[in-house]
């Protein structure tokens, strides 16, 4: 005769003996259902709570978190006021601090105009790092308390607004050099105790992009920015409740201080260890954890590096007619190499072979160069010229690279080949063309930098 005491803890078998089953599945099947919609309720609840979008139709952020202060609306913000951190007005390499500067995808960025500043406007400062007749003059909209009103609203005390320009941001040197590391130089001035390590990620900072496109944001995101958008207006549809949406900041910083590692720019990198820096944030931001270690193994010399050859062969123009005969020369050698077509390869593939494989890079002058900003240490660049096209652009920037840490120098050695006449032109000239390069010049570079 069984136990008729039922013990508070059965085996499944012990289970399916006194609940038929049938009703075992009816009553999982309830558990489940209450424990959903018990989920669903809490979500809810918590949604009504912590989300205005929710209620109002239109706020894009939480409704109170601890960052938000008074004042509560846009009728309560101070007056605006500013200085210049670097330069004067109408100075190439001005950069202005601004308190209380707001923004929202229906006005851009802009400030509240208020009795105390009378007739006084924010003076226009220069956003781009660039040559001088580049130059873009920008100053953010005034508008008056009445012609805003917006039932969200929040004010940020802690977090920073960067507003920049961009130029040529669809090239990837010009991408680095003329955008993201002279922001990263204003930042890193600004925050006067921001060091070139993790400290840099706990700053609170939104961006604001005067002129660019989506693939200038996506390529920013090394730099770990909460929020990123337009400084200008954007065209919303009429129902997008969201475009009123307005958010102030109690600081702000407008301008790129002209500061770039060509020499147009007015000023160079007072920092040198930028470029370090730089290619450690694009070794996070493209490696996997694996891989990014043995980056910085190779660069501590931790790991021996064999040499390799990368030679870059353009798609569609600036060809390299006899490349063949070109990885010929560095196979005599005993140099192994690799002709490769950047064009079909993701950016994150392409990080992955200049900062683990390559030894030396070969290419016509063109963005394929710029992949020494995050090369190891010793690399070889070797530029190809074709008849008639000159440009010290990448040369500029590597003697600046040379001059940040004498103890890494980012010792990046460079070289170039140039076409002088018409036997190497293939009968075309200019920036586009094609060349045949000098393969007794390649190997006087092979034997001065590679050959012990």
């Amino acid at each position: 005769m069984r136990n008729p005491v039922l013990p508070l803890y059965r085996s499944r078998r012990q289970r399916e003996y006194f609940l038929p089953p049938l009703s075992a599945r009816i009553i999982r099947t309830f558990i489940v259902s209450f424990l959903f919609i018990t989920l669903l309720t809490f979500l809810a609840a918590y949604t009504s709570r912590h989300c205005l979008w929710c209620s109002t139709g239109g706020c894009p952020w939480p409704k109170r978190p601890a960052s938000w202060s008074a004042p509560t609306s846009i009728r309560a913000v101070p007056s605006a006021s500013w200085s210049f951190l670097h330069g004067k007005e109408g100075e190439r390499d001005a950069v202005l601090h601004v308190q209380n500067l707001c923004s929202s995808p229906e006005h851009g960025v802009f400030y509240v105009d208020s009795p105390e500043l009378a007739s006084k406007s924010i003076p226009a400062v220069n956003v781009v790092a660039s040559a001088p007749e580049l130059d873009k003059l920008w100053s953010p909209a005034k508008l008056s308390k009445q012609q805003l009103s917006s039932p969200c609203f929040r004010y940020l005390s802690n977090t920073t607004l960067f507003v920049m320009g961009t130029i040529w941001n669809h090239h990837m040197s010009h991408y680095y050099v003329n955008n993201g590391m002279p922001l990263l130089d204003v930042m890193r001035s600004y925050f006067k105790d921001w060091k070139f390590t993790g400290d840099w990620m706990q700053t609170k900072r939104h961006l604001a992009v005067t002129a660019g496109g989506n693939n200038f944001f996506e390529a920013i995101n090394i730099f770990k920015f909460e929020e990123m958008y337009s400084a200008q207006p954007e065209q919303r549809a009429e129902d997008d409740s969201s475009s009123t949406a307005i958010t102030c900041y109690a600081n702000a910083v407008i301008g790129l201080n002209s500061t770039c590692a060509h020499n147009f720019c007015k000023n160079q990198h007072a920092d040198k260890h930028i470029y370090k820096f730089l290619h450690k944030l694009v070794w996070q931001q493209y490696l996997t954890a694996a891989d990014a270690k043995k980056a910085m193994d190779i660069e501590q010399g931790q790991v021996t590096q064999r040499q390799h050859a990368v030679i870059v062969q353009r798609k569609h123009n600036r060809h390299m007619v006899n490349i063949d005969a070109m990885a010929a020369s560095f196979t005599k050698y005993g140099i192994s190499n690799e002709i490769v077509h950047l064009e079909n390869m993701s950016y994150r593939d392409q990080v992955r072979l200049f900062a683990l494989k390559a030894t030396v890079i070969v290419g016509v002058h063109g963005n394929a160069i710029a992949h020494f900003l995050w090369s190891q240490r010793n690399t070889l660049v070797i530029e190809v010229f074709q008849l008639d096209w000159h440009s010290d652009w990448q040369e500029l920037i590597l003697k600046q690279m040379a001059k940040a840490e004498p103890a890494h120098a980012t010792d990046i050695r460079y070289a170039k080949i140039e076409c002088k006449d018409q036997s190497c032109s293939e009968g075309m000239s200019g920036l586009n063309a094609n060349v045949k390069v000098n393969i007794t010049a390649l190997y006087s570079i092979i034997e001065s930098h590679l050959v012990s």
